[in-house]
């Protein structure tokens, strides 16, 4: 080569030539990029001829069979129209978005609380002093018959005035007053009241015992605190106790009981020479409601009312 020729790697680049080539020859040509296949406009997946005429004839080439819902459902065998579970009539519909999801008209149903078993589902606990009768009397005056609970009267007499208790009772109940008695079968829409010397173990079943009382012997009998509390053991939240004003100071653990387990107590509004039982009641903070006796009978049937209509 010439003295003053520049150097292989002065340039940019470095292009090789091929080994016959000679000093003066010159660039490679530029190799063209191959053509990329195209299949013919006559081309398809299946050979002329084979290609079905109809689309049913093709859905079931390829194992596509089209049956009703009713074919559909019904179980495999050979069983008649009796086997099959799907009764004559049944179809499918198909329904516009917005009418299927559109509000329906609510239609109550009957959820009132059952009586399980035939048992008793509820329990209204009532208790009174001596000088109570007449509160008692007021209440159950505004109780209309055939009410759907269970009324169990604990009221503090003597020996040999439980009779006359009764029969005062019922000239204002619209409800069957009975005394409670051992073996009695316990109905809703009753009114039991408890007997002097005795204490009641009533269960959900219906079935009542009575024992002789445990009450102190300073006339405090029959105890409503125990009358409460067995209501409340028993019952649950489903006991409500109503408390009517007197001298007493009985009852106040037996709402305690109440209150502990979920269930009501409301009282009598009273005057402030009758509120040693309530007044008792209500600095324990046990009270849920206050009335007159008119008042809390009317609260009773509006509730259980209510509760029938859900």
């Amino acid at each position: 080569p010439a003295p003053d020729a520049a150097p292989a790697f002065a340039g940019s680049t470095l292009e090789l030539a091929e080994l016959d080539d000679g000093p003066h020859a010159g660039p490679a040509p530029t190799p063209k990029a191959a053509a990329a296949p195209q299949a013919p406009d006559s081309w398809s997946l299946v050979e002329e001829g084979d290609a079905p005429t109809d689309a049913a004839e093709g859905a079931a080439a390829f194992g596509i069979h089209k049956v009703s819902a009713a074919d559909y459902l019904a179980p495999e065998g050979t069983g008649g129209e009796d086997d099959s579970p799907v009764h004559p009539g049944l179809s499918l519909e198909l329904v516009a978005l917005e009418e299927a999801i559109a509000p329906q008209a609510y239609e109550p149903g009957d959820t009132s609380r059952p009586e399980p078993d035939g048992g008793l589902g509820r329990l209204v606990v009532l208790g009174a002093g001596r000088e109570g009768t007449a509160s008692v009397c007021a209440f159950l005056a505004g109780l209309p018959a055939g009410l759907p609970v269970t009324v169990l009267h604990t009221q503090h007499v003597e020996d040999g005035a439980l009779d006359a208790l009764l029969a005062r009772l019922a000239e204002y109940s619209a409800l069957p007053v009975r005394r409670a008695a051992p073996g009695l079968r316990v109905r809703a829409g009753e009114v039991l009241v408890v007997p002097a010397g005795g204490q009641v173990q009533l269960r959900r079943d219906g079935s009542l015992d009575v024992q002789t009382s445990t009450s102190p012997s300073f006339g405090q009998a029959p105890s409503i605190d125990a009358s409460f509390t067995m209501a409340a053991n028993v019952f649950g939240r489903d006991a409500l106790a109503i408390l009517f004003a007197g001298r007493s100071t009985d009852a106040v653990g037996g709402c305690q009981a109440i209150h502990d387990r979920g269930g009501r107590v409301w009282v009598e509004t009273a005057e402030e020479h009758f509120a040693d039982m309530v007044s008792a009641v209500a600095a324990e903070r046990l009270s849920h409601h206050a009335g007159t006796p008119q008042e809390l009978a009317a609260r009773l049937v509006e509730e259980l009312s209510t509760e029938n209509q859900r």
